[in-house]
């Protein structure tokens, strides 16, 4: 049986969506597109709750004619470049100073362990509040949020760089550009540009957390605006083009990822996926209440920014750090015990 089933022809339909890559993303949408327009059929909702895809696209043209969208979707797009780039750089040149500096290293691990348990939606508010709401503070919170991963990585990547090679590098004499270059980039590379893919997705959700807090302009902004006035199209329109930008980003960094490396599926990647979003179930969850909401950290957080008590919204933001904290610190130690008993199988 086993040797029929080896020799068997493939389905040739199967082998043609194989090849055409394109099929399988386009046949998720469609049937996407149709379970929307059912249920919106068969509920018979009103508009204001859930509109038909046909009532989006019409809301699109609109906005897209008459200069809205591309007016809006481009400051966000702005605040992506900006805060990608110098949370990117500056994570990536500070990673390297701490990696070659094992005292400083030391001296801010607390800080970094920290940092990567405090959702940076939390300070979003406080931000605004002190650089005010125009394009600085929505560059500060995106690149805030995609800082702390990326640092992260150069200093992981930066440590497993072995160190035979590093020794046969000085035994050529190179100096320390050359082994940057030849040595430490490639051989770190697959941490790199996983750090990077994180921060790319993570740097749209600091743009429009960064927005939904306070912006006259920029896709948060119409999120808001279709909010205030029962327009569910406007927001739908709002919320597929962050979708767009976001798998646009992702899409650029895996492309680099899959073209140049092999990273092979293992489970210390999949618990550090497990860390990550636990700490991003935190973020979800104040959106939320930061969005809409009669209770919760994230109402506190607007009550006391709209009634201008700083401190009601410092005791906020720290019983979130207390709560990502304490996830992130269960799901590490899951981590720690679990590497230990594949260590154990594989001896």
């Amino acid at each position: 049986m086993a040797t029929r089933m080896k020799t068997q022809p493939e389905n040739p339909l199967w082998q043609k969506i194989n090849q055409q890559r394109w099929i399988l993303p386009l046949l998720s949408l469609l049937l996407f597109l149709g379970i929307w327009q059912l249920l919106y059929t068969l509920l018979n909702l009103p508009t204001f709750i859930l509109p038909s895809p046909a009532m989006v696209w019409s809301k699109f043209l609109e906005i897209l004619k008459n200069g809205m969208w591309w007016h809006n979707t481009s400051y966000t797009l702005l605040e992506l470049a900006l805060g990608l780039f110098f949370g990117s750089v500056t994570a990536s040149i500070l990673g390297y100073i701490l990696s070659k500096t094992p005292v400083l290293e030391k001296l801010f691990s607390p800080f970094l362990v920290g940092s990567q348990s405090v959702p940076v939606v939390a300070i979003a508010p406080l931000i605004i509040i002190w650089f005010g709401p125009g394009l600085l503070s929505k560059v500060l919170i995106c690149s805030l949020t995609v800082f702390f991963p990326v640092l992260v990585n150069v200093l992981v990547g930066m440590r497993q760089v072995s160190q035979d090679l590093r020794e046969l590098m000085d035994s050529f004499k190179a100096n320390k550009w050359q082994i940057l270059r030849h040595l430490e980039i490639p051989a770190s590379l697959p941490v790199l540009l996983g750090g990077l893919r994180v921060g790319a997705t993570l740097s749209v959700i600091g743009a429009i957390v960064g927005e939904l807090v306070g912006s006259d302009r920029g896709l948060g902004y119409l999120i808001n605006l279709g909010r205030g006035q029962y327009d569910t199209a406007l927001v739908f329109v709002a919320v597929f083009s962050l979708i767009f930008l976001a798998a646009s980003l992702y899409s650029i960094v895996l492309f680099l990822e899959l073209r140049h490396l092999e990273i092979p599926a293992s489970l210390p990647v999949l618990l550090g996926g497990l860390r990550v979003g636990a700490t991003l179930s935190v973020i979800g969850a104040i959106v939320g209440e930061l969005v809409g909401s009669d209770r919760g950290l994230g109402y506190l957080i607007n009550l006391g920014r709209g009634q201008y008590d700083t401190a009601l919204v410092f005791v906020a933001v720290f019983s979130l750090i207390f709560l990502a904290a304490s996830l992130y610190s269960i799901v590490l130690f899951l981590e720690r015990r679990a590497l230990k008993w594949q260590t154990w199988q594989e001896i």
